[in-house]
């Protein structure tokens, strides 16, 4: 769904349509650019079970996703259906793009064999991206989508002007203009080689030449020990999925589900919060934490929290349950995975909860007066 947050940076959608599906909301919007093309939009989640059949049905895949598993996931997909990934990144003031899987290049694993964990908590929605930086990447990847579409070799370009002849008159004035057309032709090479990497403060692309198709690679190599979906699956299993909106407005949700029991509302928590004690772990990023966090949380970011059990042990010590909370109960929830996990190791880990909807939820249903970001 289109959320107030994205607007900033997804400029496709408008204030008007949060809350709507985001494929709809594109969809209307490129076709208010232009009626005559034919936009279908894809409400269904991309996943294992349908990313094959999908891919397989167009000529080239964008990938502007923000997290490992749907990246590994379209690279997988691709490879299998053979077909050309366009891939481009955004994060902080940097941006990426290149091509995978496209005339004979390496594909996504041949540089990424496997999900990094300290990377697959770092998203645009949570960690922060200058607004016009995805936007320039889009661009970019609009023009290599163009390319590979085309084919290496001689690029045409149509280059119009409009001319007033009549001098002095200009187009807004009624002066009657013509058309001139200038037709340019030019040599093409998609990006399946070069990884460019843009720094929007200084300004700057480098292009860094890609290594070749890795012998290696897991999926697309002689050797390939991903031959389907499920092989996919399997191996890509605990990297970061996409943030899902839950319908019933309590937030967002982790694709690791856990136990309902594990779970506790916002108004819950704050009904206990003063009066029995606990350990609240808040596991977002250091720097949000700084912007904004409940009195009494302690700050133990998701990525280096299974290096803290024993201190957590230690805070609980056998009689403080533990609740864990983020911004918008993503993170939370697999933090409190990985502490139910614990547990066999560290006995004296009280019981451990989430809290839904994170702090989204808190100012929503709690304190309306806690800042959002």
């Amino acid at each position: 769904m289109v959320d107030m947050s994205n607007l900033h940076r997804q400029v496709i959608h408008q204030e008007r349509n949060v809350g709507v599906n985001k494929a709809i909301s594109a969809c209307g919007a490129v076709q208010h650019l232009n009626p005559t093309i034919r936009c279908t939009p894809i409400q269904e989640p991309l996943n294992f079970s349908n990313a094959l059949d999908l891919v397989s049905r167009h000529d080239c895949i964008v990938d502007a996703s923000d997290n490992p598993q749907t990246r590994y996931l379209l690279n997988d997909a691709c490879v299998l259906a053979k077909k050309p990934l366009v891939s481009g990144s955004a994060l902080g003031t940097e941006g990426q793009l290149t091509v995978y899987n496209f005339e004979n290049g390496p594909c996504y694993r041949c540089l990424y064999p496997k999900p990094n964990k300290a990377e697959g908590c770092k998203s645009c929605s949570d960690n922060g991206v200058l607004g016009p930086v995805p936007g320039l990447i889009g661009v970019l990847q609009s023009v290599e989508v163009l390319k590979v579409l085309k084919g290496s070799g001689t690029f045409v370009v149509f280059l119009s002007v409009a001319w007033s002849i009549r001098p002095g008159v200009t187009p807004n004035n009624n002066g009657l203009t013509i058309p001139y057309f200038f037709i340019t032709f030019s040599s093409s090479t998609p990006m399946h080689n070069r990884l460019l990497m843009y720094d929007s403060l200084q300004c700057s692309f480098l292009n860094i030449k890609k290594p070749p198709k890795s012998k290696k690679c897991p999926v697309c190599s002689d050797e390939a020990t991903i031959q389907s979906m499920e092989d996919s699956q399997r191996i890509t299993e605990g990297a970061r999925g996409p943030n899902v909106i839950n319908p019933g407005n309590t937030g967002l949700q982790a694709a690791e589900s856990i136990p309902s029991d594990e779970n506790i509302s916002c108004q819950q928590y704050d009904a206990i919060r003063n009066k029995e004690p606990h350990v609240l772990l808040d596991v977002r990023v250091p720097r949000q934490f700084e912007m904004c966090a409940l009195e009494g949380a302690i700050n133990m970011p998701l990525t280096s929290l299974s290096d803290e059990m024993d201190r957590i042990q230690e805070l609980s010590d056998g009689k403080k349950p533990i609740y864990c909370l983020c911004r918008r109960g993503i993170f939370s929830v697999e933090a409190t995975r990985l502490l139910l996990e614990a547990k066999t190791n560290h006995p004296k880990i009280h019981s451990v909860k989430n809290i839904l909807g994170g702090l989204q939820a808190w100012t929503q249903q709690v304190d309306p007066h806690f800042p959002i970001y």
